[in-house]
């Protein structure tokens, strides 16, 4: 009878401790979830310039126009390797930064819309998340200076040459409805309900194993 007591007292302790581990993964899930979606969810842009008083800012959602226009400029770049060799600095002209984030992951380029020979884009090794890459520099499209002069960028002058992207056929995202944070909130209730469902089917099992 002893043995069989302190059986039944250590069956008691591993349902019990089971249990306490499944309720705090199935917190961390439901908690990290809406984080996530958020994350994914990133579709921003800045711009920075020395003749910027201050950074031009882009979301997705509120100014669909501008975030299409970077989308077009530079997403043909992401899976090219370089086509331009690193020209001189005194050729560049003006320089604007620009920090791009295209759902979970952030982009950052160096733009030289007036550069001597034609638009040039250059990709720092050094990239947003403390993520590195490769640096390249582009041939970028002749569309760069009218496009950022569209935002609002003071800028002078024509660039010359021929200029890059005229392989790529992008046909960028379209534009969030107002009402999709709609759509992500029922998907996150619908993901933590079942969370929720899962976690109680768990502990009515192990319930029923400690009654017995």
């Amino acid at each position: 009878m002893r043995g069989l007591h302190l059986r039944r007292r250590a069956l008691r302790r591993l349902v019990t401790g089971g249990a306490m581990a499944v309720l705090m993964v199935g917190l961390a899930v439901a908690l990290a979830a809406p984080a996530a979606m958020a994350q994914q969810e990133q579709q921003h842009a800045t711009l920075t310039g020395a003749d910027l008083p201050e950074p031009l800012e882009f979301t997705a959602e509120e100014h669909p126009t501008q975030y299409a226009d970077v989308e077009r400029e530079l997403a043909w770049l992401l899976s090219r390797r370089s086509d331009s060799p690193e020209p001189d600095p005194d050729t560049l002209g003006p320089e604007y930064e620009l920090i791009w984030y295209r759902g979970e992951r952030g982009y950052r380029f160096f733009l030289y819309p007036l550069a001597q020979g034609g638009p040039r884009v250059f990709r720092p090794a050094e990239q947003p998340d403390d993520r590195t890459v490769r640096a390249a520099w582009y041939f970028a499209r002749l569309t760069l200076p009218d496009t950022l002069r569209e935002w609002g960028v003071p800028m002078t002058g024509d660039p010359a040459g021929t200029g890059g992207g005229e392989q790529a056929e992008f046909e960028p995202a379209p534009p969030r409805s107002p009402l999709a944070f709609l759509d992500d909130w029922r998907e996150t209730l619908l993901l933590t309900g079942g969370v929720a469902v899962a976690l109680l089917a768990g502990l009515a099992s192990l319930a029923y194993l400690v009654r017995r």
